[in-house]
């Protein structure tokens, strides 16, 4: 698990059409078949919640009879299914650790080429922004937030503060929103406290987005209001938000994506969600977790190869050790803390 996850954090490959995401998807195609074939054990995945994702899958992969580009949905379906996997290697380990040494040592790689580029070289053709090997420096931030959560809940905490650098360089206010509140979850435990600091964490930073970047929350408002004008009871189809708005290309809110390309088969992911949030586990796959779904509401994680892999693995780990997808008989213990 560490060689994947490290070489996809790291995977780049100018010329071709998405440089930094397309030869990640590619090994994650490969890699996590692979991984399934070494770490499959029998009975792990027995429970109504399987049932529930291959129903999603289904749905899914029927509204592509009136999406209006079955290719786009089709490549995004692809995607979907290298995710789904994915949830089900996480079900079969019994933990992430290997996963988090690989990304730690992907950030590491990736701060030394942001440090090249912010002083004018860039080691990778093609480069023009400095962002690692991520092109968009929102991803970096994204995927060193991980790292981050990773590295503060297993009490690494001078990676942590070396994570912490990305976050700061790449001055994304939705991952610093996720940090907040991982943050709190982490080390506040009165709940009345918890909950009264993360709305104000969520009120403080949509004000510091509002009044520091006009333009990009009018645009993401812009894009919302068309989505809650233009509900279908079984979405327009995967793949068709691209195709009708390439302008926009994602949502910015992974929730308001899925009811406009899937309508009310959304259900299906929500209630995933909500079985899995809705008991508190103090681990490194639980925050994880946590702090994408904080970032979807504001971006597309899911629709990023290192983040929706990594969160795949985590939701597939949780969800094994809470028995959500073991058999009542299955003698398989998994430890919990």
């Amino acid at each position: 698990m560490f060689w994947l996850t490290f070489i996809a954090s790291i995977a780049f490959w100018p010329g071709v059409i998405d440089s930094a995401l397309s030869p990640r998807w590619a090994i994650l195609a490969i890699g996590i078949p692979v991984m399934l074939l070494l770490k499959s054990k029998s009975g792990r995945i027995k429970s109504p919640l399987r049932g529930l994702g291959f129903l999603f899958l289904l749905c899914v992969s029927i509204s592509l009879f009136w999406t209006p580009d079955v290719y786009t949905g089709i490549y995004d379906l692809t995607h979907l299914l290298i995710l789904s996997s994915a949830v089900v290697l996480g079900a079969e380990l019994d933990n992430l650790d290997e996963v988090w040494k690989g990304l730690y040592c992907g950030v590491v790689v990736n701060i030394g080429i942001l440090f090249l580029q912010y002083i004018g070289w860039s080691p990778v053709v093609g480069m023009t922004t400095a962002a690692g090997l991520f092109v968009n420096k929102e991803i970096l931030a994204e995927t060193a937030l991980i790292a981050f959560v990773a590295a503060l809940v297993c009490k690494h905490y001078k990676i942590a503060a070396l994570m912490i650098v990305p976050i700061l360089v790449c001055q994304s206010r939705t991952v610093w929103l996720a940090s907040i509140v991982v943050i709190t979850l982490v080390y506040v435990r009165n709940y009345k406290l918890l909950i009264l600091l993360i709305v104000v964490g969520i009120s403080s930073m949509t004000a510091l987005n509002y009044t520091q970047s006009i333009d990009s929350f009018n645009h993401r408002i812009e894009m919302w209001s068309i989505v809650l004008s233009s509900l279908k009871l079984f979405g327009h189809g995967i793949g068709s938000w691209v195709s009708q708005y390439p302008l926009y290309e994602y949502v910015h809110n992974e929730l308001l994506q899925s009811v406009y390309e899937i309508g009310i088969f959304t259900l299906i992911p929500v209630f995933i969600v909500f079985q899995l949030l809705r008991k508190y586990i103090h681990d490194s796959e639980y925050f994880i977790f946590v702090s994408i779904v904080a970032v979807s509401f504001f971006w597309f994680p899911y629709h990023m190869p290192i983040t929706g892999f990594v969160t795949a693995l985590a939701v597939g780990c949780i969800a094994n050790r809470r028995n959500l997808f073991q058999s009542v008989d299955s003698d398989i213990s998994v430890k919990t803390e």
